[in-house]
């Protein structure tokens, strides 16, 4: 039987659940991304569970194929997660805004890894 946890996020009253396998296996550098995500408040916007329809969800992100503005698909990789996070404008999902501030200045490289960790981590 696999329980669940709750880490409650306290932004816009949303959770983020995962299983305490999933948690158990985050990477330290995942795990610290976790709390850089959180310092950031990026689950304002990017809420793990997808809730929020403003924004792509996360969930499921890495590793698979999402279709852009200008109707190119590109395969959701480390490379695109960092872009993203650092040039929000380059490549925006179809049906979304871009809207999204830049975090380019705002961390380290190794921060940057680290939060790009934990989305990879979220499936």
């Amino acid at each position: 039987m696999q329980k669940k946890v709750s880490n409650s996020v306290d932004t816009d009253n949303t959770t983020d659940t995962v299983t305490t396998e999933q948690a158990d296996t985050l990477t330290t550098s995942a795990q610290r991304g976790k709390t850089l995500f959180e310092q950031h408040k990026c689950q304002s916007c990017h809420p793990i569970d997808g809730s929020n329809q403003l924004t792509p969800p996360l969930r499921g992100l890495y590793g698979n194929e999402r279709k852009l503005k200008n109707d190119s698909t590109i395969v959701a990789d480390e490379g695109y997660i960092k872009e993203s996070i650092q040039y929000p404008g380059a490549k925006v999902v179809q049906g979304y805004n871009d809207n999204m501030p830049s975090f380019r200045d705002l961390m380290s490289d190794q921060e940057l890894q680290e939060i790009t960790d934990y989305i990879k981590a979220l499936r």
